[in-house]
């Protein structure tokens, strides 16, 4: 019988990921363990996006995302995240290639409230569209 796939970004020798997977990880000296609450996106089942609780070894918790994901650039984020003027992406506690996921990237960060774009911080939005596109390039 033929595999199928319902993810059109997914090429028929592909796994449907679905996620998540990974439940701890360990940044300089300090373990951290992730448990999920809830998928973010459920209605996109292409998108592997959670919400979880981070918790330290000091049961210091903190709100975070973890997404799984075929191409990540860490470069990229880092460099919007750890600016001086203006912190352009949330923090990002870990991002690691996983090889028996097939190698997708595991990603976590900063959870942000979403934000509602509006007439009064439309401009600003926009502003800090183009400083992070100008940081990149």
């Amino acid at each position: 019988m033929p595999k199928t796939n319902d993810n059109p970004a997914a090429t028929s020798d592909e796994p449907f990921f679905v996620g998540p997977c990974c439940t701890s990880f360990t940044t300089g000296a300090t373990t951290f363990t992730l448990d999920y609450k809830e998928r973010l996106l459920p209605e996109d089942f292409s998108k592997a996006i959670f919400k979880a609780t981070c918790t330290d070894e000091a049961s210091v918790r903190h709100t975070v995302v973890v997404k799984f994901v075929r191409k990540y650039s860490k470069r990229a984020h880092e460099l919007l995240s750890n600016r001086f003027s203006k912190q352009l992406a949330p923090k990002l506690w870990h991002c690691e290639q996983i090889e028996k996921l097939g190698n997708w990237w595991a990603v976590v960060m900063d959870y942000v409230e979403q934000c509602v774009l509006n007439a009064k911080n439309k401009e600003q939005v926009k502003a800090d569209m183009r400083e992070a596109a100008d940081v990149l390039h």
